[in-house]
């Protein structure tokens, strides 16, 4: 023990000239090409699972796996680890994934797009056939790698799935953007019609990929990219948007858009009624890129803000703005904010990522090219590496009430 809050470890009869490996885990994943990994999850063995895009010939999909071939250009994959750092198992899939999540029994389900591909649907899926260009793609792998069903999911129009969630009986939640007037919503939804340039959407299947309802989301210029879910089986979306109406709704926290992209933030029953709406943000430039739930059904977002109001709130971790900076905003359940701060000492700072853990702490992911302001003493590294145009990836942590623990 170094200090209240900070630990080391002391390691004997080890060779200085050589790496000393410390659990966790960290690994290199891809071959030749180009690899991102664009989504992660975990299931209940502490086993973790990657989505993202690949350019790569080599070194991607296990012997064995559903597509150990690739098929050239940019296409998907699903690799899962175990909680030591092994990779059980991988496969290439003519997708670009966004998104990943798990569910009942290790189940993994995964989203994203694709156009014109071939053997993306099962047979009997929900859409088995292409809609039109670009299709939002929905698939469900078992544990052990083995598809279980996949779907295509849009109009004849261009249709993205940026993110999935499951819920606590095992339905899941793919949400994202379309500009498709038909395949997106069902009779009944809170938006049957699509609307303007581009509409949000939000879609629920069941464990077997029967799809349960699909509703439109906003007016004209509007982009969902994250879900979460509640104990209850609520659904809650966030996005932003450049729509003054069909967002909001009345006595909502904010019940008007600013001047520019303004963050939202709704909820729906698990039946598929909208129960609340509201914007998040002041006259700047506002954009959410995540949500998360903690234990109490509270609901916390994460993105980038240039307003100088309309985000903290009195005594927050940081009240007033540095200029692009994450924000981090706590509701309850009923759509009332509890706590909303900044996060950035100046230059460009971006929140891409949101967490809780089972003491309801809040991790948050991003970006920033901050030199300082963002590290706090003790932590995995303490000085800015990326330049003036490159940035540092971030990660931060704060309690349940707002404080900043570390970053």
């Amino acid at each position: 023990r170094l200090s209240d809050n900070l630990f080391g470890l002391q390691a004997q009869d080890y060779d200085p000239g050589k790496t000393l490996v410390i659990d966790p885990w960290v690994s290199y994943f891809g071959g030749t090409g180009r690899d991102d990994a664009l989504g992660v999850a975990t299931d209940a063995a502490g086993s973790a699972i990657f989505v993202g895009t690949t350019e790569s010939p080599n070194s991607i999909a296990t012997s064995g796996s559903f597509q150990s071939t690739y098929t050239g250009g940019s296409i998907g994959f699903i690799a899962k680890f175990s909680v030591s750092g092994t990779l059980l198992w991988s496969t290439y899939y003519n997708t670009l994934f966004n998104a990943v999540t798990t569910g009942l029994n290790g189940d993994i389900y995964a989203g994203g797009l694709t156009w014109g591909a071939t053997n993306i649907s099962t047979s009997g899926s929900h859409q088995s056939m292409s809609g039109g260009f670009v299709d939002g793609v929905l698939v469900k792998f078992n544990s052990a790698g083995v598809r279980l069903w996949g779907t295509f999911y849009g109009g004849t129009g261009a249709d993205i799935i940026y993110s999935v969630r499951t819920d606590v009986i095992g339905n899941v939640y793919a949400c994202g953007t379309t500009d498709s007037p038909n395949n997106i919503a069902t009779p009944g939804a809170p938006k049957t019609t699509f609307t303007g340039i581009q509409n949000a959407f939000l879609a629920k299947f069941d464990a077997s990929g029967v799809r349960q309802w699909g509703t439109y989301y906003g007016d004209a210029y509007d982009y969902a990219f994250g879900v979460a879910t509640d104990n209850s089986g609520n659904a809650y979306v966030t996005g932003w948007t450049g729509s003054s109406n069909g967002i909001s709704t009345p006595g909502a926290h904010q019940e008007t858009i600013g001047l520019q992209e303004e963050a939202f933030l709704a909820k729906f029953s698990s039946s598929g009624i909208l129960s609340w709406g509201t914007y998040y943000g002041g006259i700047g430039l506002d954009e959410s890129w995540a949500v998360a739930t903690d234990n109490f059904d509270n609901v916390l977002i994460t993105g980038v803000t240039t307003s100088d109001t309309g985000i903290a709130t009195p005594g927050s971790f940081q009240s007033t703005t540095g200029g692009y900076d994450i924000f981090v905003a706590k509701f309850n359940n009923a759509g009332q904010r509890l706590w909303g701060t900044y996060h950035g000492p100046g230059y460009y700072n971006w929140g891409y990522g949101i967490a809780t853990d089972n003491a309801n702490d809040i991790y948050i992911a991003g970006l920033s090219m901050s030199p300082s302001g963002i590290s706090t003493a003790g932590t995995y590294q303490t000085t800015y590496g990326g330049g003036d145009a490159e940035g540092d990836a971030v990660v931060l942590k704060f309690t349940a009430s707002g404080a900043k623990v570390w970053g």
